[in-house]
């Protein structure tokens, strides 16, 4: 099988990649999505360390 680059594969492969403990799908999902749960949380506590740390909180959540 050819080898992509990450920034490249769809969501659901990253989350595949992940499950199957590719560190690096894993920082991707990270990187696409941590602004979006930044502001959604900001938007919930508007605290701007609270929401730090619930984003924080989530993507440790979805790690395990």
């Amino acid at each position: 099988m050819e080898s992509r680059p990450v920034t490249q594969s769809s969501d659901a492969e990253l989350i595949r990649e992940t499950r199957a403990g590719q560190p690096e799908a894993y920082g991707e999902l990270v990187t696409r999505y941590q602004g979006h749960v930044y502001g959604l949380a900001y938007s919930m506590v508007g605290r701007w360390e609270e929401a730090q740390d619930i984003a924080q909180e989530t993507f440790l959540s979805i790690s395990r």
